[in-house]
């Protein structure tokens, strides 16, 4: 099977930056574990050389007590030995452990700063799927290749070390593991381009193994009855990454195929003249004993360390995806100071001759668009899907800037301003809001989390999102947990009653900005009239932006905006924009008829 792939630059993390990061998160555990592994390296090649010691005493008949002794010398190094693996267990595992938490901390936290661009691009979320599926297990398998190659290091050094006194055996064992090295070296870095190469493949597999056992579309796929279609999709991709993946292994196994092959020759090798000194008389039949034992002892070694190698490898290169993950820099900075934002808005916000496209993108958004939103306003932006609302709102709230242009509050770039209190000055419903598996008081009282939420307020806010009633008649009230992916008594709301939780949120912000993205789509028409009716006093002495398809809900605005293809094509009143039979008399007769019909 041949797999095409571009080539990409990819750089494993060095062993420097490797023991750097363990050492910053626990420098005694690595302490620990190196030591442990040293002495552990040393053992074999010490007892080999005692065992050596005691069959020339024997031959040669000397004394059995220096044999006594000599196993009471081999006694006490089995239990530095046996120590040395309990302490090896234990730092292992508290280090792969505080490794594995101390990068997940770094990754959220990244998360947290990177802009919405970063989530929105399928290549960006690809390296975030990727550093997510390392840190499940590749700290733990790294810190197990540096343990394994430290402890293989040792001994193969240590039987190089007593093997001086042949400098011919020697020279061929030495001979026998640089090819080894080499494929080692090689087959971790194939391992690598073809797993990295099919995580699409696999993030794909696994939307579609998520969509058929996720509770939100039971109902809906087996309503449209595409089970089967999914299945399908589902298993091509798995088995896209499957062949990638068995590829990989059998490349690896190749390698490892090879490598062996060395090892054996250079076994043969040694074995020969080792037995042609011994007829010689050039050394003794302890030595002979030793060079044998250490024959096998070091391929066995060897094989370990070019498995662990080509692992660590591997490991390292897959461990450079978390690393280039939290090196990205955002372009809109949340912790970048700037000026304090005003307490009360006097100027209102205004877009002065702005022009955006998305990254990526050569096709503009907006074009020399410019908006005045004043103080105590209330306004509509209506248009058909794909006028640019919503990326109006992202342009507002500084999820993006604008390609040229300026966003003006109170006469101040919204640049110039802290990023985070500029944020704050703005309520926003979002038309995919979130729900989440929290108590309705968290929910609600989301801003304030892990502080005294405000009674007065929520009590308020549930009341101007038709929520409180039906919040009191849940089993623990404002403490019941929503949703049951955590709590098997959690309670499991309508989507309506989740929109009003929402609307109730954005309303216990207060923020003098209130944006509502379509607030109603979820809303019985009950629900719906009673919150509009309550429309005025809740945006009283705010700048508020209603986006909406309901035209019955529109008219009650100060001002709309009809927005067409990025561009303003009607402002205006109720009244006055139908009096121009334009755009948006033509959309609000079109929806009145609908509605007699």
């Amino acid at each position: 099977m041949q797999i095409e792939f571009e080539v990409v630059d990819i750089r494993k993390t060095s062993l420097s930056e490797i023991v750097s990061l363990l050492w910053r998160v626990s420098s005694k555990d690595l302490i620990g574990m190196v030591i442990s592994s040293i002495i552990q390296g040393i053992t074999p090649a010490a007892t080999a050389y005692i065992t050596k010691i005691i069959i020339d005493n024997f031959i040669s008949g000397k004394s059995m007590y220096l044999a006594y002794f000599l196993i009471g010398l081999l006694f006490i190094i089995l239990i530095f030995y046996n120590l040395s693996r309990k302490i090896s267990t234990y730092t292992r595992y508290t280090l792969q452990e505080s490794v594995t938490i101390y990068l997940s901390n770094e990754l959220v936290s990244q998360a947290y700063t990177l802009d919405l661009s970063f989530f929105e691009s399928a290549q960006n979320y690809d390296l975030l799927v990727k550093a997510q599926q390392d840190l499940t297990f590749r700290p733990t398998s790294i810190i197990y290749n540096i343990i394994e190659l430290i402890q293989g290091a040792v001994i193969v050094v240590s039987f190089i070390a007593i093997l001086a006194f042949q400098p011919l055996i020697l020279a061929v064992i030495v001979l026998s593991i640089l090819p080894m090295v080499l494929f080692a070296n090689r087959y971790g870095s194939n391992t690598f381009m073809y797993y990295d190469f099919s995580t699409r493949d696999g993030r794909q597999g696994f939307y579609y193994e998520r969509l058929l056992t996720s509770v939100e579309n039971a109902m809906d796929i087996r309503l449209l009855n595409i089970g089967k279609i999914l299945i399908d999709r589902r298993n091509k991709h798995s088995k896209e990454v499957m062949d990638k993946r068995i590829l990989a292994t059998a490349n690896k196994a190749n390698k490892i195929f090879l490598g062996d092959l060395y090892s054996t020759l250079g076994q043969v090798a040694v074995f020969t003249i080792s037995v042609n000194y011994l007829y010689a008389n050039r050394i003794s039949l302890g030595e002979f004993s030793l060079i044998l034992g250490t024959i096998s002892l070091l391929r066995s070694q060897l094989m370990s360390i070019m498995v662990n190698y080509g692992n660590y490898i591997e490991n390292s290169l897959f461990f450079s995806n978390v690393g280039r993950f939290l090196s990205l820099k955002p372009n809109i900075n949340l912790s970048e100071k700037g000026e304090d934002v005003p307490i009360t808005i006097q100027n209102g916000i205004s877009l002065v001759g702005v022009y955006f496209k998305y990254p990526d993108s050569d096709s503009y958004v907006f074009e020399d668009l410019n908006i005045v939103f004043e103080p105590n306003q209330s306004v509509a932006l209506v248009g058909e899907n794909g006028a640019g609302k919503t990326t109006l709102i992202k342009l507002l709230t500084r999820m993006y800037d604008p390609t040229l242009g300026h966003i003006v509050l109170d006469g101040v770039d919204i640049k110039s301003y802290n990023l985070g209190a500029y944020r704050k000055l703005y309520s926003v419903l979002l038309q995919e809001y979130s729900r989440y598996q929290f108590s309705v008081k968290e929910n609600i009282g989301l801003v304030d989390i892990g502080k005294m939420v405000d009674e007065e307020m929520l009590n308020l806010s549930m009341y101007n999102a038709n929520a409180t009633e039906f919040v009191g008649r849940l089993p623990k009230k404002l403490e019941t947990v929503l949703g049951r992916q955590f709590d098997d008594e959690g309670f499991e709301l309508s989507g309506g009653q989740w929109q009003r939780i929402a609307l109730a949120r954005v309303f216990y912000q207060n923020s003098p900005i209130l944006i509502l993205d379509e607030p109603s789509s979820s809303l019985d028409v009950v629900s719906e009239e009673s919150m509009f009716n309550k429309y005025k006093e809740i945006t009283r002495n705010k700048i508020s932006i209603l986006i909406t398809h309901r035209f019955n809900t529109v008219k009650m605005s100060d001002r709309i905006i009809v927005l067409e293809g990025g561009k303003i094509v009607e402002d205006g009143t109720h009244e006055s924009l139908l009096g121009m039979k334009g755009k948006y008399f033509a959309m609000f007769s079109a929806q009145a008829e609908s509605f007699k019909a």
